[in-house]
């Protein structure tokens, strides 16, 4: 509709090891795919909340991995990038086997558009809120009623920088 050209990724989203997921990037096709993520100018993404049937991600995962992660205060996912509350960045490793952008892809892009909706989602969509990676979002009153009453982010997330670079 837009007159660009599409470049998918033929891929599943999660791989079993870091080694899978290398051998995949590496691939002619997903290599090139992957080479555009630094000319994006308009990301769109989704947010899900650490719990079945709403988060791909923890859907995918083992148990023992959901409880792992569950661990380190996992409360959202986007990207296949894993957020507690706070916003910051948790599970890394997760991202060594997953098939996505990076972060710091992400925070190079002019507009990062979330889209999420429902109160189940409210504090999902807020912790994602408060990792500086987002800068617009489209969502449902039901959730900007929760983001409403959850206060603003800290002003350290809003600034779109990653300390350690990812």
């Amino acid at each position: 509709m837009s007159g660009g050209d599409a470049h998918p990724i033929y891929a599943p989203m999660l791989l079993p090891d870091a080694a899978t997921a290398t051998a995949l990037r590496n691939q002619t096709g997903i290599a090139r795919a992957f080479e555009h993520f630094d000319k994006v100018t308009v990301a769109c993404v989704s947010i899900g909340s650490w719990e079945p049937g709403i988060s791909t991600v923890h859907d995918m995962l083992s148990d023992e991995e959901r409880s792992h992660y569950a661990s380190l205060g996992v409360a959202a996912e986007m990207s296949a990038h894993l957020f507690d509350a706070e916003g910051r960045r948790v599970g890394r490793d997760l991202g060594e086997r997953c098939i996505t952008v990076k972060t710091h892809q992400l925070r190079r892009v002019p507009e990062v558009v979330a889209i999420a909706g429902g109160q189940r989602k409210g504090p999902a969509i807020d912790a994602v809120l408060r990792s500086g990676l987002v800068t617009s979002l489209v969502t449902d009153t039901s959730a900007a009623d929760y983001l409403m009453t959850a206060g603003p982010a800290p002003k350290s997330a809003l600034n779109r920088t990653d300390p350690d670079g990812v």
